[in-house]
C-alpha cells in the first residue's frame, strides 16, 4: 500500500501520472507520462520533469514508434517544445504519491530509463510505458506498493481525464488513484 500522508514528509515531490492530448492521439486517446513536481509548482518555472514513451521522430536510431524522453519541463507540464509547437496539452493528472527519492532528477530519469519500450508499431506503448514504469519504482522502494494494481489506477485516471478535458480553471484537475478528485497543487495556464 502507498505509506499514508502521515509517514511522508509534506515537502517531499509529487509524482503523477499525467494524461495529455496531443496531435496524434494514442490508443486510450491521450498521451500518458510521468510527471514529478515540487510542493506547490510555481506555473512557469522550469522544475518539474516529464518521464515517458514519446512517439519516434526517426532520429533516435530506433525502428520502432515509441522512445523513452526524459526532459525538465514547465511547472504546469508543458516543455519548450509544447509551447512552441501547440504540442501536448494537460488535460488531468493522477497523484500517485510523494516520492522519497534521494537522488536528483537525472538520476530519477537514469532508473527510468531502465523501463523497457514497445517495440513495434501498436498503439499503447505510452501507457504500457507509464504501468512498467510504476512497477519498477516499487520493485526498488522508491514508492510503496499500488494495491489496487496499476492498471485499475491507469484506468481510473483515464476515466478522469475524459470527464474533465475541456475544463479551463486555475488548477489542472487532479485525483487519486481511486480516480476521486481531489485538490490540485498545479496551476493550469
Amino acid at each position: 500500500m502507498l505509506r499514508s500522508r502521515n509517514d511522508q514528509s509534506s515537502n517531499k515531490k509529487r509524482l503523477y501520472i499525467a494524461f495529455y492530448t496531443a496531435a496524434q492521439s494514442t490508443l486510450e486517446n491521450y498521451h500518458s507520462a510521468l510527471l514529478l513536481t515540487p510542493k506547490r509548482p510555481k506555473p512557469t518555472k522550469f522544475q518539474a520533469w516529464r518521464y515517458h514513451a514519446q512517439e519516434n521522430d526517426g532520429d533516435s536510431g530506433s525502428a520502432g514508434r515509441w522512445k523513452y524522453d526524459a526532459c525538465r519541463v514547465r511547472n504546469d507540464g508543458r516543455s519548450l517544445v509544447d509551447l512552441e509547437t501547440d504540442g501536448l496539452r494537460l488535460v488531468a493528472l493522477l497523484h500517485v504519491c510523494k516520492v522519497n527519492f534521494r537522488s536528483t532528477e537525472i538520476g530519477f530519469s537514469l532508473l527510468l530509463k531502465e523501463v523497457d519500450v514497445k517495440e513495434g508499431w501498436e498503439p499503447g506503448g505510452d501507457r504500457d510505458w507509464v504501468r512498467d514504469a510504476i512497477e519498477l519504482l516499487v520493485e526498488r522502494d522508491v514508492i510503496g506498493a499500488v494495491e489496487i494494481g496499476i492498471a485499475t489506477v491507469w484506468g481510473n485516471g483515464h476515466r478522469f481525464a475524459q470527464s474533465v478535458e475541456g475544463c479551463r480553471q486555475g488548477r489542472v484537475p487532479t485525483c487519486d488513484l481511486r480516480g476521486e478528485k481531489m485538490k490540485s497543487e498545479v496551476v493550469s495556464l
